[in-house]
């Protein structure tokens, strides 16, 4: 067959607005419906062109709608034996593939513009009208791998999960290269025809304005350039240079105003409550209470509108624009602490900590003791930097001394070159101390520490935090 380059190539001058991504810098735009739509009735319409070919040596991913890793639905590249240039039509659930369109071939002009539409209708009778896909206005039928969806199969796309351009999860697979005129439609199969047409003077396929009705989570993304200012109120707003930080340390709602396109570029921190420890009794130290989950990063493209924050208590999720971080595990009193965002200590018969939950943190520390399971320290409790210590144990069992929590991460989002630590784990307890348990301190997410096994009383977790932070001049 003739090369793709000259079947399906665009001259660059036809695009008039695209945002460059690069796999390097994690580029992508996120975000999660907050109301879930037809997830087996919808069409993408993307222009792109591509620039570093198979450069992180993964799939780059145009669009993804994602659960975990044995549910999603993406639209990218796969490797086809001589590098990620095969487009690939993909979507998993409980671990079973139920859609895997592959092409023969290659796309591996990276001077040329293509316009990719994928087009779903699980619910169609026929097999083969359930999911269609173009390539510059031409239906795509000579397929490497075609695995049809069974009948009215639900995709991920337009359910309350999160959606991404231009990554697989917004953690990895990410796109490299120019993308321009995205549309989702949500609820209709529709052609090529809604998102382009053919050029009379030059003959030339060319993008179109959609006209129809985008459906409850459907968007257009004209990709003009991203305007770096923006308004917002919400939280305590303090100016650090040419940043405004918004900073709730109590539950509420964030309105971004952002000029143009209709998006920002943001810096969001979000920490759990942290673990609860509790006290000691009977020889037993308290072990302690996990540092809450953490979730941290710059530059996301954030959609204007109105978000709520959900700023977690002792032991509670805080929450903000779909995303969740994991309260901290609770410490145990005589076995394993809770499993949270970290985990919490274990004491008692030596009682390995609690784990993670998610990437958020990690495992609580061991509490051990040789006296059996009646004399026994607390472990650390899991922090969002490392693992909590396991109590130290001496030949004769009789002196236990306290134990590190899992160590936090140091961030200076609320203030430039202000490292403020945050979701560390608290300690376990000695199990022959009478002291009473250490409260996480306050809006940082930092795990409680246990009480001592002399009769110390409990800890309380630290409250949790939720930073918005855009640049303003």
């Amino acid at each position: 067959m003739p090369g793709v380059e000259s079947l399906f190539g665009v001259p660059e001058y036809q695009i008039s607005g695209s945002v460059r991504f690069e796999d390097g810098d994690s580029a992508a735009l996120n975000f999660t419906p907050q109301t879930a739509s037809n997830r087996r009735t919808w069409t993408y319409s993307t222009w792109f062109k591509r620039g570093n070919i198979n450069s992180s040596g993964t799939r780059g991913v145009l669009f993804s709608a994602y659960e975990d890793s044995a549910n999603y639905t993406y639209i990218g590249f796969d490797d086809g034996g001589g590098g990620f240039d095969r487009i690939r039509v993909y979507s998993l659930t409980s671990s079973s593939v139920a859609i895997d369109f592959e092409s023969t071939a290659q796309l591996r002009d990276v001077s040329a513009w293509y316009h990719l539409v994928v087009s779903v209708d699980t619910t169609q009778g026929t097999s083969g009208n359930r999911v269609k896909i173009y390539l510059n206005g031409e239906q795509v039928t000579d397929w490497a791998t075609s695995t049809e969806p069974s009948q009215n199969y639900d995709t991920f796309v337009s359910s309350i999960l999160l959606h991404s351009v231009g990554s697989y999860n917004n953690a990895s697979s990410y796109y490299d290269g120019y993308i321009a005129e995205t549309n989702l439609v949500d609820g209709s199969q529709l052609t090529p025809s809604s998102f382009a047409e053919t050029n009379e003077m030059t003959g030339q396929w060319i993008p179109i304005q959609y006209a129809g009705a985008y459906g409850t989570t459907g968007f257009y993304l004209p990709f003009t350039p991203i305007d770096a200012l923006a308004t917002a109120t919400g939280g305590t707003i303090t100016t650090d240079g040419d940043f405004k930080v918004h900073k709730f340390t109590s539950n509420g709602t964030y309105v971004l105003s952002a000029p143009d396109n209709g998006f920002a570029e943001v810096d969001i921190l979000i920490v759990g409550g942290g673990g609860n420890a509790p006290g000691g009794s009977s020889s037993l130290g308290g072990g302690g209470g996990g540092g809450g989950g953490l979730y941290y990063k710059t530059g996301t493209s954030l959609a204007a509108g109105s978000y709520s924050v959900v700023v977690g208590a002792a032991s509670a999720d805080s929450s903000f624009a779909g995303i969740t971080a994991l309260a901290g595990g609770d410490g145990g009193s005589q076995n394993a602490g809770q499993a949270g965002g970290s985990g919490g200590g274990g004491v008692g018969n030596a009682a390995a900590g609690a784990t993670s939950n998610s990437s958020q943190g990690f495992a609580g520390g061991i509490g051990l003791g040789t006296i059996g399971s009646s004399v026994c320290s607390g472990g650390g409790g899991g922090g969002a930097g490392g693992v909590g210590t396991n109590s130290a144990d001496n030949a004769t069992g009789n002196t236990l001394s306290f134990s590190d929590g899992g160590a936090g991460l140091a961030i200076d989002i609320v203030a430039a070159s202000t490292n403020v630590t945050y979701a560390a784990g608290g300690k376990g307890a000695d199990h022959d101390s009478s002291t009473d348990g250490v409260d996480g301190a306050a809006n940082t997410g930092t795990g409680a520490s246990g009480g001592g096994g002399s009769g110390g009383g409990a800890g309380t977790g630290g409250t949790g935090i939720v930073v918005i932070r855009h640049k303003f001049q």
